[in-house]
């Protein structure tokens, strides 16, 4: 360590909360990161040591999280280490009467730096269904286009008190360039509660 930067954050924000559920913030958020060495932060394009950072604005807004439909998104525009960024967030929730929920999420990263541009995109979407209160499935569908992947993720809880029960989990992701899984786990665990005392 010689002292210099490692981190450093600044947030300042200001935000219209309606009584009809609708929000809107405007915030100024600065990140300043002191590198010690330089790394490559996509193919080709290096980010050199020292100091980087900067200021950029934060804007977010969301319908009544109420509804059994509502929105929200996030755009962030402004520095980013070396050079700027232009990222958008835009997310949609459906629910119906507690039983499902369905979350939609695409984030986009557009990010120009001195010596090369790339831009990213990761989209997911994650449904739920309750059977009961302590019986349910869940379901995260993710692509990263960065990597290349999709990711799956099936999870089945059949919960009991205190966080016992059946958990089974089943993951894979497949690789859309090498046409094939990468990587698949199935995970069954069961969980119960002992009182020795007794």
């Amino acid at each position: 360590d010689d002292g210099g930067l490692l981190n450093a954050e600044l947030h300042v924000d200001n935000h219209w909360d309606w009584e009809n559920g609708n929000f809107v913030t405007v915030a100024l958020n600065g990140t300043w990161d002191g590198l010690q060495v330089p790394f490559e932060i996509s193919p080709g394009i290096i980010v050199p040591a020292g100091n980087h950072g900067g200021l950029r604005t934060t804007f977010r807004a969301n319908s009544d999280r109420r509804k059994s439909v509502y929105g929200r998104m996030q755009w962030d525009v402004g520095r980013f280490l070396n050079g700027d960024q232009s990222s958008p967030l835009v997310q949609v929730i459906f629910r119906d009467s507690g039983r499902l929920a369905i979350d939609t999420t695409w984030r986009h990263r557009s990010i120009t730096l001195p010596n090369g541009a790339f831009r990213t995109n990761l989209g997911n979407m994650r449904v739920t269904y309750n059977f009961t209160p302590s019986v349910f499935v869940q379901s995260l569908l993710q692509y990263n286009d960065r990597s290349d992947r999709w990711s799956t993720n099936l999870r089945f809880h059949w919960l009991k008190t205190a966080g016992t029960g059946l958990f089974v989990v089943y993951n894979d992701t497949e690789s859309l360039e090498g046409l094939g899984p990468i990587n698949r786990v199935l995970i069954v665990k069961y969980v119960r509660q002992f009182d020795l005392l007794n």
